[in-house]
Formats: structure tokens, sequence, C-alpha cells
């Protein structure tokens, strides 16, 4: 039976090595070839959503109007 992480921590990072093995063992089937782009396009659009939320953060700060400044009034 494969062995689990304690409950709430992650697994250790599999090896460079042990990445390319089950990279290249998904990538030997058609349905592997699948996951595998259906994988990278999901995690894009969720990548390309993220990016466009900061970007419009950004944008409302740099368009938020200024508070105006009192101006003295012995002038």
């Amino acid at each position: 039976m494969p062995e689990r992480a304690p409950h709430g921590t992650s697994p250790s990072h599999p090896s460079p090595e042990a990445y390319a093995a089950l990279e290249s063992l998904l990538r030997a089937s058609p349905r592997g070839r699948w996951f595998l782009a259906e994988y990278a396009r999901r995690n894009r659009t969720a990548e390309t959503e993220m990016l466009l939320e900061a970007i419009a953060r950004i944008e409302r700060a740099v368009l938020k109007p200024a508070p105006r400044q009192a101006v003295p009034s012995n002038v």
C-alpha cells in the first residue's frame, strides 16, 4: 500500500528523475497525453484569471482619484 503523508502535511516533492519517469509514463498513452494537455489548459486558465484580477486591482489603484488637500484659509 502506498505511503500517506500525515494529516495536515504535504508529501515531499519528487526528484527530477522520478518526475521525468512519471511524465514519460503518462506520455506513453493517448489518455495520458490527453490528461497532461487538459491539466496544462486548466492550470493556464487559473493563472490567467489570477493575473487579470491582479491587473484590475492595479488599474483601480492607479485610476483612483487622489484625495483633495484642503486649501489654507489664509491664502
